[in-house]
């Protein structure tokens, strides 16, 4: 049993399943992009009817569902599922039944095969992959947002296996065919830099310098008029390979400032459509990026902040934003630093060095000599590397390029105040505005402003923690029909921490991470600030280490510095974080001041410095 998505959309097991409505074509292709995730009620509204909905949209929804489902279960029986969950719906299958997912896999095997030497294996897959492309994907389906982004991606899948294909004929001698189906491709595909790199080298092989470079200059003029952009740097080397009269070789010369990736790394993430805020935040890592790329002196930022403040979906903003400054790429890498187990410096070098066209076989073994490797291959590069969720400086210390036309940014708990040259910047909660904007453009502008009291309840049930604040906006959306007062119930009285989890999303379980894996001596001091509340101030035992502590713990985001009058500094530990600490505390370790803390009083202590 297949489904077959790369055309028009049917399913076939032994004989074809086609889907004769629209709107069910639709709905089954939304849920195949999403194959294995639950989509929500709203989200199918907005996909299948992106202008103007009706008013009984969502019951139509349902309808759709009802019919897919038993045309699945009379089609294909219990081998799928089309699950109702709390989120909505998900459709459950194997994904080695999709053809898209047979068509990737083809094109990961053809890679490997080529970088082995083998090309005429790989192009015996890359032809198996090409069969099940039967036209413009999803071509039956009725245009929405993610149909249409889905067809974007497959489209470029598809003119990367064709230029693949191109590839392993030119490795495997096949130089005039090569010239051919690479003049035809650069037709097609005139913004794909890496077809004309490709023909330019097997022009060079054929004798024909002159004509390699003919196409250098159409290649520029496409691109100068019509992207305003100058070739960039694969392109630029392959007409320095011309004129040097160097062999065009698929594989660069041994050596670490020779090593050419087969594509410009793009690793961004999609960036979050409903992003709100952070608009000073913003200005500023721009600002600073910059001014660093201006002076040749590539700025190290660190974005750091308690855990579910946002800093990830900033950084990844800031990437998209600043993207057509890094011509050379951007990469994204993920420490998992909020883990018992951070990525491993070594590891996480050898990934970089893969991502920037190093082959693992080709890598020096140990963590110095990959360091050596990483930033000799960075130093003429104007790449923007993204850190994220790291662990602490020794970590970031080792992953840093040396002096490079790039940029570093790096997202952390912790400040890492210890990292030489670099720019913090502290990632605080959300203001009440923008709270409130986040939870409207998730729950609905309009019944946050039929319900004005009830939102503003819910954003400080939240502490205005931007993840807090999701949830719950997603909760809300869930029940479109529900009026906002009932999830301010649900939420109030110390319970948000307990009510706020949908799917993966549990703010109880982020905010309790950097809790649990405090020292001892930082988990009393917190304890003895985060309890003592009786009248709003409060000083922390001083036992050995308390000042230490208390850096430590600003310096995670887990206190925040206040004014408090003129004989010192407050401390203010953030709402949910306090009522965690609460319900974590002892009873001997509940109060400080011999009074019980008031469920609901703000944490505001003060300490003479």
């Amino acid at each position: 049993m297949r489904f077959l998505t790369l055309g028009p959309l049917s399913i076939s097991d032994e004989k074809a399943y086609p889907i004769s409505a629209a709107k069910h074509r639709g709905l089954l292709a939304i849920l195949l992009i999403n194959v294995n995730r639950a989509v929500t009620v709203a989200h199918l509204v907005d996909e299948l009817w992106p202008d103007d909905p009706p008013v009984t949209a969502q019951n139509l929804v349902r309808q759709y569902v009802s019919h897919l489902r038993r045309f699945l279960t009379d089609a294909l029986g219990d081998t799928v599922a089309l699950q109702t969950h709390a989120a909505g719906y998900m459709l459950v299958v194997d994904r080695s039944t999709l053809d898209v997912a047979e068509f990737e896999r083809l094109g990961h095997a053809a890679r490997t095969e080529l970088a082995a030497g083998r090309p005429d294996e790989a192009k015996s897959l890359i032809g198996a992959a090409l069969r099940l492309w039967r036209g413009q994907a999803y071509s039956d389906v009725p245009d929405g947002p993610s149909v249409t982004a889905e067809r974007v991606r497959l489209e470029e899948l598809y003119a990367g296996m064709l230029e693949l294909e191109a590839e392993s004929d030119l490795a495997a001698g096949r130089v005039s065919q090569s010239i051919s189906e690479l003049t035809s491709l650069t037709v097609r595909f005139p913004l794909h830099e890496r077809l004309y790199v490709l023909l330019m080298r097997a022009l060079t092989r054929a004798g024909r310098k002159a004509d390699a470079l003919a196409v250098y200059r159409d290649a520029r003029a496409v691109l100068v008029g019509e992207v305003g952009l100058e070739p960039g740097p694969e392109l630029r080397r392959a007409e320095q390979e011309v004129f040097d009269e160097r062999p065009a070789a698929d594989t660069a010369p041994a050596g670490p400032l020779t090593v050419q990736p087969a594509v410009v790394p793009a690793q961004l993430p999609a960036p979050l459509p409903d992003f709100v805020g952070r608009t000073d935040l913003i200005g500023a890592v721009t600002g600073t990026v910059e001014a660093g790329l201006r002076a040749e002196n590539a700025p190290v930022i660190v974005l750091s902040g308690l855990g579910g403040v946002g800093k990830t979906a900033l950084a990844v903003r800031l990437g998209h934003q600043l993207r057509e400054s890094f011509p050379d790429g951007q990469i994204f890498l993920r420490l998992t630093g909020a883990h018992r187990e951070p990525v491993d410096p070594a590891g996480a070098l050898g990934r970089l060095l893969e991502v920037l066209g190093c082959p693992p076989a080709d890598q020096p073994a140990g963590l110095w000599g990959r360091q050596d490797r990483f930033r000799s291959i960075l130093a003429t590069r104007r790449i923007l590397l993204i850190l994220d969720d790291a662990a602490d400086a020794d970590q970031v210390g080792k992953l840093l390029p040396g002096r490079t036309p790039g940029a570093v940014m790096v997202t952390s708990r912790g400040g890492m105040a210890e990292l030489d040259g670099a720019h913090h910047i502290r990632i605080p909660a959300f203001g009440p505005g923008e709270a409130l904007s986040l939870l409207g453009r998730l729950a609905g502008p309009n019944r946050t402003g039929a319900e004005p009291t009830a939102a503003r309840a819910i954003a400080d049930a939240c502490g205005h923690l931007p993840l807090a604040v999701r949830v719950a906006g997603l909760l809300a959306a869930m029940s479109p029909g529900l009026a906002l007062r009932h999830l301010e119930q649900r939420l109030s009285g110390g319970a948000a921490l307990d009510e706020l989890v949908l799917g993966n999303l549990d703010v109880k379980q982020v905010v309790g991470a950097a809790y649990d894996q405090l020292r001892p001596g930082d988990r009393q001091v917190l304890r003895q600030l985060a309890c003592d509340t009786a009248d709003g101030t409060g000083r922390p035992a001083p036992t050995s280490g308390w000042r230490h502590a208390v850096d430590r713990l600003v310096d995670s985001g887990m206190l925040e510095m206040v004014p408090a009058g003129h004989t010192g500094f407050g401390f203010r530990c953030p709402e949910l974080l306090r009522r965690y600490v609460q319900r974590c505390t002892e009873p001997s370790m509940r109060y400080t001041s011999g009074v019980p803390a008031p469920a609901a009083a703000p944490t505001r202590l003060r300490m003479a410095v």
